[in-house]
């Protein structure tokens, strides 16, 4: 038995079983034509990737090459130039517009800022209103202290108005501006609040917006056509009249609980800027301006010192210092100067501004 099976096991051994065959299929015989067999899926995959291996294995090559000639010095140039486009100081999306905004629709109406400020598209608003809000904080606008864009802003804000929230930027990503609505919280220590206004900086001037005040929310409220680059909660304060007389000594009696300021002269323009006379001490209880004169009356006027000043730079600046120096210790000073031709108004109106300055950096009015 064993035998027989040695034997079997050999036989097997020996004997070579061929791989089976892919018979090719049978041709397809229409209309008494015999169609040959198409290309199998080996062959149809090997014809479609070939083109795509030779442009690969190209590609490859070129970039071979270029590392080699030292190009690649270019593409990392590009790469460092794109990457400072993107991030700041340039922010090149920003700038565009392409980030940063969100939109407002039918299904997303309203943004809101976290100070305080909400936009919300009226119903009328056609298509799709690309928002963004931002926020200077109230005390660094009003110390100045915003920057070179907002300092005029500041310069400019009338007397009697007086900011009591942050001032709001608003920027607008879209075609459309509006109309919206503007919901700003009232701001703390802003009592009364009869009194708080909505205002717009339009980059010359200040804007009354509007104002409608809802109590129960503690909000302001405007309806705008189109909205503004700014919005900032003003408060009105009171009209202080200022009665104010020439003497050369402080007013007494009634006139003195009547008047709230007084305009002291004794100094007059002199030759090559100066000033002649002698300034009157301030009168306490009272402000008190030195008044500047080019003429007095017992002499005839002489235009040709305000000439000089007009004139002469070098004149006009020494002119500008004595005043400023004469002025101290005065709420301002006041130009009483007469005999100004047509020609002069232009020159005339510079001097006034760069002594308005200067007075101003010594706190002068």
């Amino acid at each position: 038995m064993e035998e027989h099976k040695a034997e079997t096991d050999r036989v097997e051994e020996n004997l070579e079983i061929p791989e089976p065959v892919e018979e090719p299929e049978p041709a397809e015989e229409t209309a008494g034509e015999t169609v040959p067999p198409g290309p199998t899926f080996r062959q149809r995959l090997a014809t479609t990737l070939a083109p795509l291996g030779e442009r690969l294995e190209g590609g490859l090559a070129r970039l071979r090459d270029g590392l080699a000639s030292g190009n690649w010095i270019y593409g990392v140039i590009t790469a460092l130039v794109v990457v400072a486009l993107i991030l700041p100081p340039i922010s090149l999306p920003q700038r565009l517009g392409l980030v940063g905004y969100t939109r407002l629709n039918a299904d997303n109406p309203s943004v809101s800022h976290p100070d305080g400020l909400t936009v919300i598209i009226g119903p009328g608003a056609e298509g799709n209103l690309r928002v963004a809000l931002d926020s200077v904080p109230q005390v660094e606008f009003a110390e100045r202290a915003a920057g070179p864009d907002l300092q005029a802003a500041a310069e400019t804000l009338p007397p009697v108005l007086q900011a009591k929230s942050p001032y709001y930027k608003i920027r607008v990503g879209s075609r459309a501006d509006g109309p919206a609505t503007l919901e700003v919280v009232i701001p703390n220590d802003a009592e009364p609040w009869e009194t708080l206004d909505l205002y717009t900086w339009t980059g010359t001037a200040w804007e009354w917006l509007g104002g409608s005040l809802d109590l129960e929310r503690e909000l302001l409220m405007a309806q705008v056509a189109h909205l503004p680059s700014s919005v900032v909660v003003m408060q009105t304060t009171p009209v202080v009249p200022a009665v104010g007389t020439v003497a050369t000594t402080g007013p007494e009696g009634q006139a003195a609980e009547v008047l709230t300021q007084v305009l002291l002269p004794g100094l007059v323009l002199g030759t090559d800027g100066t000033l002649l006379g002698e300034a009157p001490a301030p009168v306490g209880g009272m402000e008190s301006l030195l008044l500047l004169r080019n003429w007095q009356d017992d002499q005839p006027l002489s235009p040709a010192l305000l000439a000089d000043v007009l004139d002469d730079p070098d004149i006009q600046q020494a002119h500008i210092e004595n005043i400023v120096a004469a002025a101290a210790g005065y709420a301002g000073a006041t130009l009483d100067y007469r005999g100004v031709a047509p020609e002069q108004r232009e020159p005339f109106s510079a001097f006034v501004v760069a002594l308005a300055e200067a007075l101003h950096n010594q706190n002068i009015r």
